[in-house]
């Protein structure tokens, strides 16, 4: 399932890993997010080429404001690069985000099984893909092999846990639970080779001095000849050490101690405390500088013990590196074995990890829909990122209904800061985790088949290519327009801001019109151009939506709640106000605000905002 290929040179680090998770989907229907959606909607952060989040350019505040940081609840390296993947690849078959999703709920309602696998293994496995990597590179260490075995032990234990809590459960566990186990279990047993050939050559509860695996005597008759030798030595110089020890009236290992080492040999150690006990005494040499740790010493006996010990030790080592890579080359066969056991892995700790997320934020599982029922409806919707900073503490869910049947396309009008943003980005949050198979901020769902989202939001240029920020806001539109379908979903957020007013409201009305009449897609569009609200009367499909927000005596009370029809004000001046402006400057900007008002023939501000509106509308349906 996980096979490598290795045509024509090296296996490459990055390549490597990408492969193996784009494995995950293979064969899975999907669409990829592109960068503007991306970085747009704080899918996940800046990424290193090997898939990691690259925190050492990550701003703090970008590292805790996107989704993937959000959900990021992974135990190992691999699940966190998988996560990162999945969100940027979210699925468009039915059937393969329900098998997520009864992998989520499975976990976020078993909290035996989650707690077992998130505390109890998984935060003990290594970054198994980077090893995987090295194996299959031939360029792997004897400590890379015992993980991989430490690992394929685990996942049998593992699976014979679920197993029994299972079978002590009320809870059925889904197939795709049950498969998910299985598929770790037999990555083990395809392992069972590779443990035994570490079993047989490797001393795998015992190390030496310097932390390396020792070899069984029985894996080479030099190795069992000169493993005899040095352990002879060894007996002798603990010998010399409790004759030291007796002859000083101390205690053997606690008030002088051997150290051995394979490139220097013995010596003996006391504390300073004891240190006059030796110092004195032409018997004893002293080994090195004085260290705070104690004294070190030897004697003429333990000097040629050591020497005898530092010669047969690297002999040792000589014929151990054939023997090691002896067993490194038997062990690089079961490369596709290990990179299967590692994939295993590394799927259970995103599915962990996202029911780990659903059950900290109080997320629901959403009811996902074929793309024919043409329908997105969330009930007290929430943005994943914004609820979650330090200072929200009472985040105002909303709802959003969309259906091909009745309002498909919602303008959305309020006042600046009054959440219309978080609002269309919450939105396009929830369908991308949904279809990740990702549990939703909401309190219930119903979500259709999508085949990608667009997203027009921000302002911004490229200066160093020469492109203005209106140029960018059209190419960015240009693209929508250009592949957006019925099933898509279109986020804008302001549009038309670069250029005058006419033109900018112009394109914003031709815009909108032709994906809510021809295209067809989903579509929230966040404006300030206010007679953009008319289009209702236009388009069936279309619907008005506005943030309330209640002043009184110029003092401006943001509500976060959204609800059908068009605001009535823009609160601009209100909004200087709320960010407390210098008041000279308030003052004259309401001064100039009552001289743009007071035009001639009409009595009042509202009068003249219809008499515009009923040009607008009887020119455009004109055209």
């Amino acid at each position: 399932m996980y096979e490598q290929e290795n045509q024509g040179g090296e296996v490459n680090d990055v390549d490597y890993i990408k492969k193996a998770l784009i494995k995950t989907i293979d064969g899975y229907a999907h669409f990829t997010l592109n960068d503007q959606a991306i970085a747009s909607l704080d899918i996940v952060p800046k990424l290193k080429p090997d898939g990691l989040p690259d925190t050492s350019s990550m701003s703090l505040s970008r590292s805790s404001t996107t989704i993937f940081s959000v959900l990021n609840k992974c135990r190992t390296q691999p699940g966190q690069r998988l996560l990162a993947f999945w969100l940027q690849n979210p699925l468009m078959s039915k059937k393969h985000i329900d098998e997520r999703q009864d992998i989520v709920e499975y976990f976020m309602s078993n909290s035996e099984i989650r707690a077992t696998c998130y505390d109890d293994y998984l935060r003990k496995i290594p970054d198994l893909l980077r090893i995987a990597c090295r194996i299959a590179r031939e360029r792997c260490s004897i400590r890379d092999l015992v993980k991989i075995y430490h690992a394929s032990k685990s996942a049998s234990t593992l699976f014979t846990t679920f197993n029994h809590i299972s079978s002590t459960s009320d809870q059925e566990a889904p197939k795709a639970v049950v498969d998910l186990f299985k598929w770790m279990n037999q990555s083990s047993y395809h392992l069972k080779d590779f443990e035994k050939l570490l079993e047989d050559s490797l001393m795998l509860d015992k190390l030496d001095e310097n932390n390396d695996y020792l070899l069984r005597p029985q894996a080479n008759d030099d190795i069992a000849k000169i493993t005899e030798e040095l352990n002879s030595l060894v007996r002798r110089a603990r010998d010399e050490m409790v004759t030291v020890a007796n002859d000083v009236g101390v205690e053997p290992d606690k008030g002088v101690k051997l150290e051995i080492d394979a490139t220097k040999g013995f010596d003996m150690r006391v504390t300073r405390q004891n240190e006059q006990l030796v110092r004195n005494n032409s018997e004893y040499i002293q080994a090195s500088q004085i260290k705070k740790d104690g004294y070190r010493f030897t004697t003429r006996v333990l000097s040629r013990l050591s020497d005898k010990y530092v010669g047969t030790k690297a002999e040792y080592a000589s014929i151990a590196k054939d023997v090691y890579h002896d067993i490194i080359s038997r062990a690089v066969m079961y490369d596709d074995q290990v990179l299967e056991l590692c994939m295993s892995y590394t799927v259970l700790d995103v599915f962990v990890a996202l029911a780990v997320a659903a059950d900290t934020n109080n997320y629901a599982r959403p009811l996902i829909l074929d793309s024919e029922a043409g329908k997105i409806e969330m009930e007290r919707l929430r943005h994943p990122c914004v609820e979650n900073q330090p200072d929200i503490e009472n985040y105002v869910p909303n709802d959003i209904m969309l259906s091909k049947y009745d309002k498909k396309f919602f303008i959305v009008t309020g006042p600046n800061m009054g959440g219309k943003s978080t609002y269309i980005k919450s939105i396009a949050a929830a369908v991308i985790m949904a279809l990740c198979g990702s549990s939703i901020p909401a309190e219930d769902g119903k979500i259709s088949i999508i085949d990608h989202v667009y997203t027009r939001i921000g302002a911004g240029d490229r200066q160093a290519e020469g492109i203005s920020t209106f140029m960018e806001e059209m190419l960015e539109m240009q693209n929508i327009l250009a592949k957006a379908t019925e099933n898509s979903l279109v986020i804008i957020d302001e549009l038309g801001r670069g250029t005058s007013t006419f033109d900018g409201f112009g394109l914003a009305w031709a815009i909108t019109k032709h994906l809510a009449s021809q295209i067809k897609c989903y579509g929230v569009f966040a404006t300030h151009f206010h007679e953009l609200t008319e289009m209702e009367n236009e388009i069936p499909s279309v619907g008005n939506l506005h943030v309330k927000a209640y002043c009184q005596d110029d003092k401006l009370s943001l509500l976060y709640n959204v609800d059908r029809g068009v605001c009535d004000e823009s609160y601009g001046i209100n909004v200087a106000r709320y960010t407390k402006f210098p008041q000279h400057v308030i003052e004259m900007a309401t001064e100039k605000l009552k001289q743009f008002e007071e035009v001639p023939g009409f009595e009042s501000k509202k009068e003249l905002k219809n008499f515009v509106q009923d040009c607008v509308r009887e020119l455009l349906t004109k055209n």
